[in-house]
């Protein structure tokens, strides 16, 4: 199962989609078009929290 370069979920092999560079010969993983639109856009994985909710 590969995992997700950008979320770093596993996913089914034949789902998602396998991005390779043509200069560098890298592989990239992505479990879905949303992930692989963020990581194009140079995007940081963040957790988000919910500042009003009390603990």
């Amino acid at each position: 199962m590969p995992k997700c370069s950008y979320c770093k979920k596993n996913y089914e092999i034949h789902k998602g989609v396998s991005v390779v560079e043509s200069s560098k010969g890298n592989v990239y993983y992505y479990c879905s078009s949303k992930c692989r639109k963020n990581a194009e856009m140079k995007r940081k994985k963040k957790k988000w929290t919910n500042p009003g909710k009390e603990k």
